[in-house]
């Protein structure tokens, strides 16, 4: 029985429909074996600045791709919201940051 963790912030029904929709796909996908891979790799290797630089590179990858998966076969108003939505998550997580 998966559990998905979200921070405690506001979403609209909308966006938080699309959230749920990105991490379905990463679920089907099996994108969290391929994160354990990764994070295994980095606790090996963890002397390796080239392996972080891979680690970091491949989860933008899962992202982008799993974005990607999301917006496929949408129309143009989904895309735009969507866009929005990564674009408001950025920005709550950029003021917990600085908070």
């Amino acid at each position: 029985h998966p559990v998905l963790l979200l921070p405690d912030t506001d979403h609209s029904d909308t966006g938080l429909h699309m959230i749920l929709k990105h991490e379905l796909v990463h679920y089907k996908r099996g994108d969290i074996w391929y994160k354990l891979l990764m994070i295994c790799a980095n606790a090996v290797h963890w002397f390796n600045p080239l392996v972080y630089l891979v680690v970091t590179a491949s989860n933008q990858d899962l992202e982008m791709s799993s974005d990607s998966a999301v917006i496929q076969n949408a129309d143009a108003v989904f895309r735009k919201r969507y866009s929005e939505a990564i674009l408001a998550a950025v920005r709550k997580g950029k003021m917990r940051q600085t908070a």
